[in-house]
């Protein structure tokens, strides 16, 4: 790769491509079901503001939200997501299009007793398998009991204490948040109007054991705090053995929002800031992700941690990489921050700096099992993850052999089809090397972002 023909006149400004950062689809799929929720509580109209193409994800969670008796309908001239309750609209069926995210979130929703219909109508409907209640809950002891959870909403948020597990998943345990705060604020503004009664207690306390992708479990308590306007406290304690995180919901009255602006995602534009460190250019970035996202991690790399997003300007953010020579010593980057990052850990490694990659464990629970796909992928450019003990991957830099009619299998990973798209175009490998895939990288990045192909090729060529 030839960096000085991909540098930057620094002085026109006319060159540096302008990118609208994807927004969030963690946070999209939240907002979109709680806005549901209140939309049905309050029987007024809720709305989401959004900045970019709706990828297949926040499809699918559209269509699962408007199965809780909603009408969602999207306004893509002005960007809005518009969401009315609607009677007729309730159905016993889930429709989760693709997307193991909002099985799990909407299988967490169940254990609340948010959704519509009785207990053995219910089904989730994921690639066309129908999924009954029961079997859509595998791991129902790790709610302690579901059994006491109904006699917790139903005895006026009496003093109940719930343990969760750590093998539930942190999709499944927002699901279960975002039902928690929707049944207290329901509770507030309808059943003790009716009935009158005075609270057992002031607080509901539940604990997660080994909590994983606790950012994630932030991300969903801070949104859900927003929306419901229910307030919390949380704590830590850890030891050598086991973490366990502590929860307590205030019982009080809600303040209900009716409109939310998705933000973007660090996750999203990590591929496009990894690219700009290996090639030098530079980009203005719109839609900022929030401050406090999950993913934000990726600036811990040493090419980017001079960028400064906390103070947007109307007219963007210029992500600027270093133009200095490579570290003499190997970056180290902890999994547990952020295990979307991955593959553009993994890319950096290969291109820029050596990097140790640890609590890769966790990798196996993704669309794919990453650390292998990786692997499989790399092997393909003469790049290697080499495992180490306990959970940790080194990548180091090398260069890239003759190609000569190599094939790739292309997994259905959006964020693995990003970093075989950057490769290709890092090396104009575009047309030489077989994709052995039915589908395209447009359509595999399409999960998450669905102008990936078009930004990637603004940083490269524009």
């Amino acid at each position: 790769l030839d960096k000085n023909s991909l540098k930057m006149n620094n002085k026109t400004t006319n060159s540096v491509p302008g990118i609208v950062i994807p927004d969030s689809k963690s946070e999209f799929i939240r907002a979109l079901i709680m806005g549901g929720l209140i939309a049905k509580l309050t029987k007024r109209e809720f709305t989401i503001t959004y900045h970019t193409e709706l990828c297949s994800d926040v499809q699918a969670a559209i269509r699962a939200v408007q199965s809780l008796g909603t009408s969602v309908i999207v306004d893509p001239m002005h960007r809005v997501v518009h969401i009315d309750a609607c009677k007729d609209n309730a159905s016993n069926e889930i429709y989760c299009g693709e997307s193991a995210t909002i099985l799990r979130m909407f299988r967490g929703l169940d254990c609340t007793g948010c959704l519509p219909g009785n207990p053995s109508s219910v089904h989730f409907i994921k690639t066309g398998t129908l999924q009954n209640r029961q079997l859509s809950v595998p791991h129902q002891p790790t709610l302690g009991s579901l059994k006491s959870f109904y006699e917790l909403v139903d005895n006026e948020f009496g003093c109940a204490y719930h343990s969760l597990n750590s093998s539930t998943s942190s999709q499944d345990i927002s699901g279960i948040m975002i039902g928690m705060f929707y049944r207290i604020a329901r509770f507030f503004l309808h059943e003790q109007a009716v009935l009158s009664k005075p609270l057992k207690s002031t607080k509901i306390t539940f604990s997660i054991e080994n909590p994983v992708s606790m950012p994630y479990l932030d991300l969903t308590l801070d949104m859900c705090q927003e929306f419901f306007g229910i307030t919390f406290t949380k704590s830590i304690e850890a030891n050598l053995t086991r973490t366990r995180l502590e929860i307590v919901i205030n019982l009080h009255e809600p303040s209900l929002i009716n409109h939310y602006e998705v933000h973007g995602c660090y996750s999203s534009v990590a591929p496009l800031l990894v690219t700009s460190i290996i090639t030098g250019r530079r980009f203005i970035g719109y839609n900022l992700p929030r401050n406090d996202a999950p993913d934000q991690e990726i600036l811990r790399l040493p090419e980017l941690s001079h960028i400064d997003v906390s103070e947007p300007t109307i007219s963007g953010v210029q992500f600027i990489p270093r133009q200095s020579k490579p570290v003499n010593k190997f970056v180290e980057f902890d999994l547990n921050v952020c295990p979307d990052l991955f593959p553009y850990l993994c890319l950096y490694g290969a291109y820029v700096n050596p990097i140790f990659i640890s609590n890769t464990n966790r990798l196996t629970n993704k669309e794919t099992n990453r650390l292998l796909e990786m692997q499989k992928v790399f092997s393909t450019f003469d790049h290697n993850i080499k495992e180490l003990e306990d959970g940790m991957v080194f990548i180091k830099p090398t260069k890239l052999l003759k190609i000569n009619n190599r094939i790739i299998q292309l997994p259905n990973d959006h964020r693995i089809a990003q970093v075989i798209q950057i490769i290709l175009n890092l090396h104009r490998l575009n047309g030489i090397i077989s994709l052995y895939s039915t589908l395209t990288i447009e359509e595999v990045c399409a999960k998450s972002n669905p102008t990936f192909v078009k930004d990637l090729n603004k940083l490269f060529y524009e």
